[in-house]
């Protein structure tokens, strides 16, 4: 029994010990690289900030011809609604 205890007990240990010296690594890393990250990075943000605008200024066209749009609708429904539409003349009475 105390056999079978010792060798659990050995390997959590190894287990525990095994994760813990996994965390630690390092990071090899230069000036140059992280300089031209840094560019690449803003030169990402600006393009994308100028497609933005190109986007909102598409959206503000297509708002106006959905709302130029719906009002032709509109139009055409009422008037087709008032030749469609005789009122009283309509009744067999």
């Amino acid at each position: 029994m105390r056999r079978l205890h010792l060798i659990i007990t050995y390997m959590c240990l190894t287990l525990v010990v095994g994760k813990v010296h996994a965390q630690y690594y390092s990071v090899n890393y230069d000036k140059q690289t992280v300089a031209a990250m840094a560019a690449a990075f803003g030169a990402g943000a600006m393009a994308e900030s100028y497609y933005n605008e190109q986007v909102g200024e598409i959206l503000k066209h297509y708002n106006a011809a959905e709302v130029a749009t719906a009002g032709i609708f509109a139009a055409k429904f009422l008037e087709r609604k008032a030749f469609t539409d005789l009122g009283i003349w309509s009744s067999s009475r």
